[in-house]
């Protein structure tokens, strides 16, 4: 539910979004739209559309009979209507709808929509949640449309009118089109989706694999400002925030992650937004797409510091073993950027440190688009010589974890000299789907060369992705 500066409060809050494409709602669409629309329906490179068709159906409830007043869900609809349209979507509004007027809704897309995949549609609800506990300790989670009754005051005429958590998951298994992206930006309790399992490997793999993907504005009882945090995220977010790794495609999963750390930072924790798909083997394998407007920018070579993090500890791993630190170098008399690790002798017999993306990940995330590299190229030396270390780029691959890089290319062990000296870890034999997403770009791991106290000390500089 909402109230006041809370969104909708009343128990967990759910902002719910559902994209189908295929299915013929709707909207007439001026130049600008039309020409947006197949921009953005087509793959990269072989000009095939990637959705046949893409609708959405926005629900707003702002005026109710019996709850309190949503101004805020006004603005909500028309910001995202101007996204979703600038996205190439057509899209069919719907303003202070009753169950009738939702069940209507729904009944004319199941009928109207053309089931040739793949298709999107979006459903985007924007008012009241709330959540019903049984005698039995079970508790259900709703969406309430504008003439609903206050469950206090009438418990079965709510039941009858609130549209439940078990009927929307029914609407997403029924729809015909592939891909569906649901998002509630309300409150109540009750889950019909599963936390994230695996990514598909490759952007074909996404759009061929059905799934229905859910994310919701936060958990049971968490306070939602009217002014919607979640909606400020979901905007930003197909504006192109959500495009972490840079390929100008926005997934389901990107949009979930983005919205998830945008609406905790801004709401200083008292949001957590959550997301995941169905469970349901056969629905949960691909990934919603967004393409942002605009070619995919060609590569260009850059310090791999200024987008990956040494975070990544292994090994001997103990601060007080493995000490990473900023020193600046001059190499052939330019001033380069580099790092100096040392390493005390553990009990293991060796440490590492990965450079990631985003910081600290081990695969929650997506890594970031390499794509174009040919290499990663750095000056080395140790400070007495005789170091033995190794040094990899890819290879982060943790069970259970939605993302893993793709490959694993090391220099093997080296021994390093007191001087610099250059080295390369060749990228251009590896796919592009292979670079798409990189968590893990650099790796320095040391196991020998020790000196008398145990020591080893090693520089990096000049640290590039060329």
């Amino acid at each position: 539910m909402r109230i006041s500066w809370r969104r909708r409060l009343v128990g967990p809050t759910f902002a719910l979004l559902i994209v189908v494409s295929s299915l013929p709602i709707v909207a007439t669409m001026g130049m600008k739209e039309k020409a947006v629309s197949e921009m953005v329906v087509r793959e990269c490179g072989n000009g095939e559309p990637l959705f046949k068709n893409s609708y959405a159906i926005l629900m707003g409830e702002s005026s109710y009979k019996n709850w309190p007043r949503l101004d805020g869900a006004r603005r909500d609809i028309q910001e995202v209507e101007k996204i979703l349209k600038d996205h190439g979507f057509k899209v069919t509004v719907i303003m202070d709808p009753t169950r009738l007027e939702f069940n209507n809704a729904i009944s004319d897309f199941k009928s109207k929509s053309d089931p040739t995949n793949p298709s999107r549609f979006l459903f985007y609800f924007s008012g009241h949640g709330y959540t019903l506990k049984t005698d039995a300790d079970v508790e259900f989670g709703y969406i309430v449309p504008s003439d609903a009754p206050l469950p206090a005051e009438d418990r079965g005429g709510f039941t009858a009118k609130a549209i439940s958590m078990n009927e929307i998951e029914m609407i997403a298994r029924e729809i015909a089109p592939s891909h569906a992206l649901f998002l509630f930006d309300s409150c109540f309790s009750g889950s019909l989706f599963t936390t994230m399992r695996g990514v598909p490997d490759t952007m074909m793999d996404r759009l061929r694999l059905p799934v229905r993907l859910f994310i919701t504005a936060g958990d049971d009882k968490q306070p939602v400002p009217d002014n919607s945090i979640f909606r400020e995220a979901f905007v930003k977010g197909l504006e192109g925030e959500a495009d972490r790794n840079r390929d100008r495609f926005v997934t389901g999963t990107e949009l979930g992650e983005y919205i998830k750390d945008y609406v905790i930072q801004r709401s200083n924790g008292v949001q957590t937004p959550r997301y995941g798909k169905i469970r349901d083997p056969k629905l949960d394998q691909g990934d919603f797409i967004f393409i942002l407007p605009g070619q995919v920018q060609p590569f260009k070579p850059f310090p791999l510091s200024s987008a990956y993090y040494p975070s990544g500890w292994m090994g001997d791993n103990a601060r007080s073993q493995l000490n990473v630190s900023k020193q600046d170098a001059t190499i052939d008399g330019k001033n380069l950027v580099g790092t100096r690790i040392e390493y005390k002798r553990g009990e293991k017999g060796w440490a590492g440190i990965y450079w990631q993306h985003p910081d600290g990940n081990w695969g929650d995330r997506i890594g970031l688009s390499l794509v174009g590299a040919k290499q990663i190229s750095f000056y080395a030396k140790g400070e007495r010589g005789g170091e033995i270390v190794e040094f990899i780029s890819g290879g982060i691959s943790s069970e259970g974890k939605p993302y893993q890089d793709r490959f694993r290319k090391s220099t093997g062990e080296v021994v390093l000299k007191s001087t610099w000296t250059k080295y390369v870890i060749d990228l251009s034999d590896l796919k592009d789907a292979q670079l798409l997403s990189v968590i893990g770009a650099f790796c320095w791991v040391g196991s020998g060369g020790f000196d008398k106290d145990g020591r080893l000390v090693t520089y990096i500089a000049d640290l590039k992705v060329e």
